[in-house]
């Protein structure tokens, strides 16, 4: 082999087993991308003057969840909240105060090594967590009429969707949400096989094409890390009844430059949702 042809096989093997080794860490590093576990306390339901209670729940695992429950006594509505990536459920008492207001009870779940809460972040155990959380509602509202709406946010809106996958909801709410992790990693990483490297799928499309319930999908057209076209794109998947609601701002500024407009988009769904039959 002549010296040219050495150096290009050399120089093809070296690019070769970097590109390896990037996918390697990909592959084994994507949980570390994907969740940042904020163990912070900003805030308590009960600092904002609202009705509180600390549930922790056992997974088949034997780890340990918190749930906290803001009961509305007067309420037949109950919203089962998911917060993003890299919040936890102190970082929403806005978001549990909003839906109080508007008459609901409110569930917050939060996700393994996030808060108090025992354990590491996967899809496949916080699914696990889910049917214990799925197990609990029904054990809270046995027998009463209750109509219940789960939302998320970012992340949360994958993990709303895979809830409604354990427990029947009455209504769905994705907000600010990707339609499958592979779609955001795509463009993230384009150079990457994504689908064939990704563990963590949360592909809330193919749930969503098979879900027969309400569904709200709130998006930006500013949304920088979750591009706009990715929330249409979770839209068009969804059965009717549906409705898409587009606001302004950027994926975290989005909720206070559009509240009126997001508060508004509440009330109206879940005003439809109590009326259902």
């Amino acid at each position: 082999m002549t010296r040219p042809k050495r150096a290009l096989l050399t120089a093809f093997l070296t690019l070769a087993a970097a590109y390896l080794a990037i996918c390697s860490a990909a592959y084994f590093w994507q949980r570390k991308i994907i969740y940042h576990p904020n163990r912070a306390v900003y805030a308590t339901p009960a600092e904002a003057g609202l009705p509180f209670e600390a549930f922790k729940l056992a997974s088949s695992d034997s780890i340990r969840f918190t749930v906290w429950r803001i009961p509305n006594t007067e309420s037949q509505s109950v919203v089962v909240c998911f917060h993003g990536n890299a919040d936890n459920i102190s970082a929403n008492i806005d978001l549990y105060h909003t839906w109080y207001n508007l008459g609901a009870t409110v569930v917050a779940f939060e996700y393994r090594g996030y808060l108090d809460s025992d354990g590491e972040p996967s899809e496949e155990a916080i699914e696990r967590d889910l049917v214990v959380l799925a197990d609990t509602m029904r054990s809270w509202y046995a027998g009463k009429n209750i109509k219940v709406i789960a939302m998320g946010r970012s992340l949360g809106g994958a993990v709303a969707a895979k809830f409604a996958t354990k427990y029947q909801v009455d209504g769905l709410i994705l907000e600010s949400t990707f339609s499958a992790m592979h779609d955001v990693a795509q463009l993230q990483f384009p150079f990457l096989p994504t689908k064939l490297l990704l563990r963590e799928k949360y592909d809330s499309e193919i749930i969503l094409r098979e879900l027969e319930t309400p569904i709200l999908v709130i998006h930006s057209t500013m949304d920088e890390i979750v591009p706009f076209h990715l929330g249409r794109k979770l839209y068009n998947a969804a059965n009717e009844p549906k409705e898409f609601v587009e606001i302004q701002g950027g994926h975290n500024a989005g909720v206070n430059m559009s509240r009126d407009q997001i508060e508004a988009a509440y009330r109206n769904f879940l005003k439809k949702i109590r009326l259902q039959k």
